[in-house]
């Protein structure tokens, strides 16, 4: 009979640090994976921001997420070359955040790292809300910030869900091997808020900014609500 014994590799904030810290020896540069994020998005304000969203003139200012935690899945062949008294299927590879994630500056780095050569299914982030109190994001996992018709709104949420991203291709491996494999998780914020009729944001309290949120104090939760649900099928990973 064989015998399943779950095997996961650690790696937190700190170790990510160190790890690039040793990138800069004699040795040369370690490093094998690089994750990036990104957005496809029309309604950046600098790019003279202004796009009519279901009845709304939307343009956004801010976006940005918190994700405190990374997991990366063996991929099944890869594990099937291994002792099964060591491998099973849930082998995962987990790095330890925060990571906070601003989308409308292009491109950046999540992190970089050395990690065993093999294939990997897909990537699993843990969004959660920020626990810096220092940070602006205290507190929330979400944040968007923009105008809609001119007024300014904020839509944030504290939900806390691990979310599975894969390519469009979802047989698509990532595959690390000694040299650098770059892959991109992109949040497609044009699909996101073209899913959501904006036009029905109220500012309730009249305080001359829309807040949609689960505290509700404008009376936009149910919107809240589905935006956080769009966000969550909003994400897909690019191969660089």
């Amino acid at each position: 009979m064989k015998a399943l014994q779950k095997t996961v590799l650690l790696l937190s904030a700190t170790s990510l640090m160190l790890l690039g810290t040793s990138c800069t020896s004699d040795e040369g540069n370690n490093e094998n994976l690089r994750i990036k994020a990104s957005s496809t998005n029309t309604f950046n304000q600098s790019k003279i921001a202004s796009k009519n969203v279901n009845n709304a003139e939307v343009t956004i200012s801010e976006f940005k997420l918190n994700i405190t935690e990374i997991e990366l899945e063996f991929d099944d062949k890869y594990q099937d070359t291994m002792n099964d008294s060591i491998i099973s299927s849930d082998d995962e590879i987990e790095l330890r955040g925060p990571f906070q994630l601003d989308l409308l500056t292009g491109t950046s780095n999540i992190t970089s790292l050395e990690l065993p050569k093999a294939d990997y299914e897909e990537i699993e982030f843990e969004f959660d809300k920020n626990t810096d109190e220092s940070s602006d994001m205290f507190n929330k996992t979400v944040v968007i910030k923009g105008s809609i018709n001119a007024v300014p709104f904020i839509f944030w949420h504290d939900f806390e869900e691990e979310i599975e991203v894969d390519f469009e291709n979802e047989m698509t491996d990532i595959i690390v091997s000694e040299s650098l494999t770059e892959v991109t998780v992109n949040f497609d914020l044009n699909t996101m808020l073209s899913q959501v009729d904006l036009s029905t944001a109220i500012d309730g309290n009249e305080d001359g900014t829309i807040e949609i949120s689960p505290e509700d104090v404008d009376g936009n939760k149910d919107l809240a609500e589905l935006l956080k649900e769009k966000l969550k099928t909003a994400a897909e990973l690019l191969d660089d």
